[in-house]
């Protein structure tokens, strides 16, 4: 049982190093351009704004490997759980039009919180059961308080996905096992629920592209509570079935 959880731990040990050097190679292809040793992990709107102007030269260049490269990258942090999609999105934000930036960032958050589901559930399950076992049973208690079914549940899930309840590695990580949790629920509500945060950063992007430096870097806090808003619209479908319509929802049960 150990060497079995030593054998999946180094497997996926050994698939974040191969995705890391997927991204550097990708990297390490770019045409050579005046300040690319500038760039860095941005912290400031300057930073980004200095970071957006060396990629778009390579994007000019190579859009191909640039996306690539950042979609290699997205998709590392998400199925490993690793801060900092918000600078990602950011960042495509700058480069690209709302629209692709925006299909972008959902399809990769997407794909990598599937593939961070799928690390929970095939490799790291029972490595992570003493971690994820007080959380498993904490989103088994409100999914269950969903008396309606699928419907009931999709929506819960979604409450949780947009609020800051448990957070987002926790989910991911946990997902797997929930008994009451289909894998479509789990999908279709990280992709609806990583869009108001998506939006929100590459807004933000935009306005680094058209002020620079002098924008505003990072969400403030009328970012959050619109964010909180719309957790909460997620519950609206529940609380009109249940005091609505409580009638018929009992005519269904019986």
């Amino acid at each position: 049982m150990v060497q079995s959880v030593a054998a999946r731990a180094a497997f996926v040990i050994g698939l974040g190093i191969a995705m890391l050097y997927a991204i550097h190679y990708q990297v390490s292809q770019m045409p050579p351009i005046p300040g690319q040793e500038a760039l860095a992990w941005p912290k400031t709107a300057k930073q980004m704004s200095e970071n957006v102007l060396i990629l778009q030269r390579w994007a000019d260049s190579d859009p191909t490997r640039l996306i690539c490269a950042m979609a290699t990258l997205y998709l590392f942090m998400q199925a490993f759980c690793m801060p900092g999609t918000t600078a990602l999105n950011v960042t495509v934000g700058a480069l690209f039009s709302p629209l692709t930036a925006f299909c972008f960032a959902v399809g990769c958050a997407g794909a990598g919180a599937s593939a961070c589901y799928s690390i929970s559930l095939f490799l790291l399950r029972d490595a992570l059961a003493s971690v994820i076992g007080p959380h498993v049973e904490k989103m088994e208690n409100l999914l269950s308080s969903g008396k309606g079914g699928t419907g009931d549940k999709f929506f819960l899930f979604l409450f949780l996905r947009l609020s800051p309840i448990l957070p987002n590695w926790c989910i991911n990580f946990a997902s797997p096992s929930v008994k009451t949790l289909p894998y479509w629920i789990y999908l279709v509500g990280t992709v609806i629920g990583v869009a108001p945060a998506s939006v929100v950063g590459i807004l933000v992007g935009k306005q680094i592209r058209e002020l620079g430096e002098d924008a505003e870097m990072g969400m403030g806090g009328r970012h959050y509570a619109m964010m909180l808003g719309i957790a909460c619209i997620a519950l609206i479908p529940i609380l009109v079935k249940k005091f609505v319509f409580p009638a018929k929802v009992s005519e269904n049960k019986t």
